[in-house]
């Protein structure tokens, strides 16, 4: 069956069973006595409600049914209690989440001692906010497969025992926003192997304890923004954030290191490091960020704002769309919209930006993880026409223009008549150079050449001119003919790496 006809029938189904969705409400004197009991009776996309405030003690499940949203009916949190080790024969977690689409809203878990708060599997979305988990083995734990997404917002997570607060497997995507991780035991605040791991706008503060790095981001791309990260004095192991990603993109975040090990490990090549305050121990930092003593307004309450006489403070740099900090971390578990005073800031806070005291209530609607914009754009790759005489060289222009984005880099495959040419040099046009960009080509063949333009990640290429391409019309070439030159094998890329999607135009040497 052709994919888009499943994916329409997938629409259908889900909206049928969105129309019939039931209510399922649990507490005392309710139809189900406990969240686990009205969970188990649920039925594909049905809504679980459980009383605000309540408490249910080792009320163990684990979730089967698709497109749940299980939350409480208030402000206050539904409380799920572990006073013994039944959760052992519950996948040794509180909660199992083994269906798709399932959200969690409103709920606190803790008395895990050796076990997990939320185990998720979901093969799927899962989505967990407002929530509180404090006080298990283990807080939230994620082993969905590869094209699982995991979205964490509004959370708190406190002292988990030997696992971490946070740990995500190797899911397709993970985003931790306006969320609080602090004093992990032993573990990582966050640890995520996600094809793609975004931590936006969070407080991952150790504050005490001898654990490791407060965050790990061991694979995968990884996009850090608007984060306060810091390593408490006792910790034992790692840097303020260990990443081993294959792309790290920190962005505006403040980290804090009161401990004696590095504050970032080696950048990848494909990193862009801008706008962050390295403060504390082995503060040094890349070009165009900060580092040293950042006049905090209360450093040892973790208040992590900057006083009128810091150096951080109308310093940064300009960054490309899709890489700005749109947001600061409101204490506790929120985010209000970042406001520019002057020219903007390093670090996780603008100084002199409106009370930070009333939380954004849209934030949540507003925000979105860095996407790129390579989905919606288009680049052409064009190479115009030429003439020469035989033994002379015709300049042909190789154009690049783009919809909806700008590239940061391209590569193409010249197609030509086998010996239609004595040679081929290409050479970077004004665009490219503008753009601090450089050509690499696989060197002249009979037939065939390939070619890479690229430099700083982070330049982008205006329309115009991207390259000279000069090719030599041999000695003994009959005057009049024409030699078509075709562009196979084109692709373009943004500033984070992504792949546009490429067009080209083909062009053509006539011998006079």
């Amino acid at each position: 069956m052709p994919i888009a006809i499943l994916r329409s029938l997938f629409v259908f189904l889900f909206v049928s069973l969105s129309a019939t969705a039931a209510n399922l409400a649990a507490g005392p004197g309710r139809a189900y006595p406990s969240p686990c009991a009205a969970i188990q009776a649920a039925q594909a996309g049905d809504v679980v409600e459980a009383e605000a405030g309540a408490s249910w003690p080792d009320d163990y499940c684990v979730i089967t049914a698709p497109g749940l949203t299980i939350r409480s009916t208030g402000a206050a949190r539904a409380r799920i209690e572990a006073s013994g080790n039944g959760y052992e024969a519950n996948g040794n977690a509180i909660w199992v989440v083994a269906a798709r689409d399932v959200t969690i809203d409103g709920f606190e878990f803790h008395g895990a001692t050796d076990g997990t708060a939320i185990l998720a599997t979901p093969n799927g979305r899962f989505t967990l906010r407002n929530s509180y988990l404090h006080g298990n083995r283990a807080g939230l734990a994620v082993s969905g497969g590869a094209d699982s997404e995991i979205v964490v917002e509004n959370t708190e997570f406190a002292r988990h025992g030997a696992g971490h607060n946070i740990d995500i497997g190797p899911v397709a995507r993970f985003v931790l926003r306006f969320s609080y991780s602090h004093h992990a035991a032993q573990g990582h605040l966050v640890r995520s192997r996600a094809a793609e791991s975004h931590l936006l706008y969070n407080r991952l503060t150790q504050e005490s304890g001898a654990a490791a790095a407060p965050v790990a981001v061991p694979a995968g791309r990884a996009f850090l923004i608007g984060n306060v990260v810091q390593r408490s004095e006792e910790s034992l192991e790692g840097c303020v954030v260990d990443a081993g990603a294959t792309g790290l993109y920190a962005i505006s975040n403040t980290f804090v290191n009161n401990g004696t090990e590095c504050a970032l490990t080696q950048a990848t090549p494909r990193s862009v490091i801008r706008n962050n305050i390295f403060a504390g121990a082995n503060a040094v930092a890349p070009e165009s960020n900060f580092a040293g003593e950042a006049d905090f307004v209360d450093a040892a309450a973790h208040d992590y704002r900057l006083r009128s006489i810091s150096g951080a403070i109308n310093t940064a740099v300009a960054l490309p769309a899709g890489l700005d900090s749109l947001f600061e971390y409101a204490h506790p578990l929120c985010g209000v919209p970042r406001t520019t005073v002057g020219a903007a800031d390093m670090g996780a806070f603008e100084y002199g930006a409106p009370d930070r005291a009333g939380c954004s209530a849209a934030a949540l609607d507003t925000v979105e993880p860095p996407r790129s914009a390579a989905s919606s754009a288009h680049t052409l790759i064009a190479l115009s026409t030429g003439s020469a005489r035989p033994g002379e060289v015709a300049s042909v222009n190789l154009f690049l223009f783009n919809v909806a984005s700008s590239s940061a880099a391209a590569q193409w495959t010249l197609t030509y008549p086998p010996g239609a040419f004595q040679s081929i040099e290409v050479r970077p046009g004004p665009a490219a150079l503008a753009a601090g960009k450089s050509v690499y080509c696989s060197g002249y063949s009979a037939n065939s050449m390939t070619c890479l333009l690229t430099g700083p990640n982070l330049a982008a290429m205006s329309n115009g001119i991207a390259a000279f391409v000069d090719f030599r019309v041999p000695a003994a070439a009959a005057p009049g003919a024409v030699a078509g030159v075709s562009i196979s094998g084109s692709v373009s890329a943004a500033a984070l790496g992504d792949a546009i999607a490429s067009r080209t135009m083909n062009g053509s040497v006539t011998f006079r």
